[in-house]
């Protein structure tokens, strides 16, 4: 561990010790979309992509993309979204895995809505 690995953990137990902590789930989070005209297409993407990340190997319900990556939509533009937001934090989770192109894909087929039989539909 280094210095820096050292400090953080010290704020982190500090922090800890000194405030209540409640995890929200990524499904949770979906309250944030009250009143928002895309919602039922967000939490479509939201909840396939998050199904997908728990399928692969040594990712879990802790990697799920919360509510708050879709607040950043611009003109229900999700490729944007997925270009600027998601795609390289998805990558960091993946990086150091096998064919983690592949799953990358994969994840991104999955957020896109797409299935095996819509891929050989065309």
């Amino acid at each position: 561990m280094n210095d820096i690995d050292r400090s953080v953990e010290s704020f982190d137990f500090a922090m800890r010790r000194r405030f209540t902590w409640k995890e929200i789930t990524a499904k949770e989070s979906q309250r944030m979309f009250e009143n928002k005209d895309w919602k039922d297409e967000a939490i479509k993407r939201m909840d396939s992509l998050n199904n997908a990340i728990s399928k692969i190997e040594g990712l879990n319900s802790s990697y799920h993309i919360g509510a708050a990556y879709f607040l950043k939509l611009e003109n229900n533009d999700y490729q944007q979204l997925w270009n600027y937001h998601l795609k390289s934090l998805l990558f960091e989770y993946l990086r150091g895995m096998p064919d983690a192109e592949t799953k990358l894909e994969e994840l991104e087929n999955a957020y896109k809505l797409k299935t095996v039989s819509n891929e050989n539909n065309g």
